[in-house]
């Protein structure tokens, strides 16, 4: 289906009114497969503070095609990626950092809305995340890449533990912080800014 078969499904079912901030986020179809909960976890943590979700799941390097064909045409407040990397060219376009932000950043300004990567830390274990921050590659997929697009605000929601992807409660919430305060931002008159 498109993304608006699900929001009249949404409509249906009492997840989205029309009117209500509507919240997109892009997530990797392999983790949806693998049901990873952190995906989940950031949708319904987003839904308590009020938004509606609308789920996106790419494989990874067509994310800039999910973003064109199916989000620009609707009524967003906020995108925010669980994915890290570009937009343009997803995973493939590490090898060339950079080399497409003109189109990403020309991309996401059609969108008009603030753009937030909210991932766990696909190459790290959580206990050493504590210990150390975030290790140099995964800083690259996860602030640098995006930064060069344009994202306004980068969360680390957890990392690897036991095995497996984890989201943080408080990475969570923190995420939710940044996607309310973006939104409110957006909404408000220059003046009161």
């Amino acid at each position: 289906g498109t993304p608006n078969d699900y929001l009249k499904w949404a409509s249906r079912n009492g997840r989205y009114k029309k009117g209500q901030p509507l919240v997109a986020v892009l997530g990797m179809r392999k983790h949806v497969v693998q049901r990873l909960n952190y995906l989940g976890e950031l949708t319904a943590a987003l839904e308590t503070r009020g938004f509606a979700v609308l789920p996106v799941f790419v494989s990874g390097i067509e994310a800039h095609v999910a973003v064109r064909e199916w989000l620009a045409d609707l009524p967003i407040d906020a995108f925010v990626s669980t994915m890290g990397f570009s937009v343009v060219g997803g995973p493939a376009s590490s090898t060339k950092p950079g080399h497409y932000h003109e189109t990403a950043a020309d991309l996401l300004a059609k969108l008009d809305v603030p753009y937030l990567v909210a991932q766990p830390l696909l190459m790290q274990e959580e206990s050493e995340w504590r210990e150390r921050g975030v290790h140099s590659m995964q800083a690259v997929v996860m602030y640098d890449l995006p930064e060069m697009d344009g994202a306004a605000s980068t969360v680390a929601l957890g990392a690897i533990k036991d095995g497996e992807l984890v989201a943080v409660a408080d990475r969570v919430q923190r995420a939710v912080d940044q996607v309310e305060g973006w939104v409110r931002l957006r909404k408000q008159r220059a003046a009161e800014k």
